[in-house]
């Protein structure tokens, strides 16, 4: 069974990576960015920890690459449109044996021909990859068990994964979360209780909101299933409630409270895993 719990968190792992677009500057700078426009002469785009802020502008000259994030790239070598000096002609000598001949022979001369060599321009089509940013973030944290889950259970460990789905521009998300909970159990004079591992696959609504260049803060609630082992094996209706920050487009730091349903049998009801849990994840 924990096998199966273990393989059902791993298919959820399945990331939608990079989902920005890097302009590669040929100072060797990077920015990453939302391209929103590709002219003549420049490029326009957004920055990508502030997708609903200004667009920015650029021109093509200072650009080397751009790539995409579906994939794809755009390379630009601008070639100048002056053109380039001809290199000095080296005559070409030519050795004539002189023949006896009683008639004139026309006379010949060596022509040096200059060569031209231009870099070719590669040209790739530009990515219509539009305002839909798919991103998935891994973390991991404790858990403190709460209510009469606390009186059998001791701090908690948890691993999970959770993938954004924008809502156009409004910064409403489609989020999708499973997490893998290992609980240590109680041992003391008054309760026995043993270790608890509870897995949760919960869909919900995630509403993302820039405070400044580099950092973003989001509240986010889930509803789905959970099936417990531990005290009783039981399927479960869970929530999750919470909020958290990103730092830099890529850390995270979150607090959340996960609750369950109880679940009983023919001789006991198990209190739900209740719990108050601080993560902190990496996001993609």
């Amino acid at each position: 069974m924990k096998k199966s719990l273990l393989l059902l968190i791993l298919l959820l792992n399945v990331a939608k990576t990079y989902a920005q677009d890097i302009i590669i500057l040929k100072s060797g700078d990077e920015i990453k960015s939302m391209v929103v426009e590709v002219l003549s002469d420049q490029i326009k785009y957004k920055k990508f920890a502030n997708k609903t802020g200004p667009s920015y502008g650029i021109e093509k000259s200072k650009i080397f690459m751009i790539r995409y994030a579906n994939g794809s790239k755009d390379v630009f070598n601008q070639v100048s449109n002056t053109p380039k000096a001809a290199p000095t002609p080296r005559p070409v000598v030519r050795t004539v044996y002189a023949e006896p001949r009683t008639e004139a022979q026309p006379q010949y001369r060596s022509e040096a021909r200059p060569r031209y060599r231009s870099a070719p321009v590669r040209k790739v089509p530009v990515s219509n990859y539009g305002n839909s940013y798919v991103r998935s973030m891994v973390y991991g944290g404790i858990s403190l068990p709460t209510g009469y889950f606390a009186d059998s259970q001791g701090i908690g460990f948890f691993i999970g994964d959770e993938t954004d789905i924008p809502i156009g521009d409004s910064g409403l998300n489609i989020a999708i979360n499973g997490t893998f909970n290992y609980f240590t159990g109680k041992d003391d004079y008054y309760y026995y209780g043993t270790s608890y591992i509870v897995a949760r696959v919960m869909p919900g609504i995630k509403f993302i909101a820039p405070i400044s260049d580099s950092a973003e803060l989001y509240g986010v609630g889930l509803a789905g299933i959970g099936i417990g082992i531990g005290e009783g094996t039981s399927t479960q209706f869970n929530y999750t409630f919470g909020a958290g920050v990103t730092f830099n487009e890529h850390i995270d730091l979150s607090f959340r409270y996960n609750g369950a349903a109880s679940s009983s049998d023919y001789y006991y009801t198990y209190p739900g895993p209740n719990a108050f849990s601080f993560g902190i994840g990496y996001k993609f």
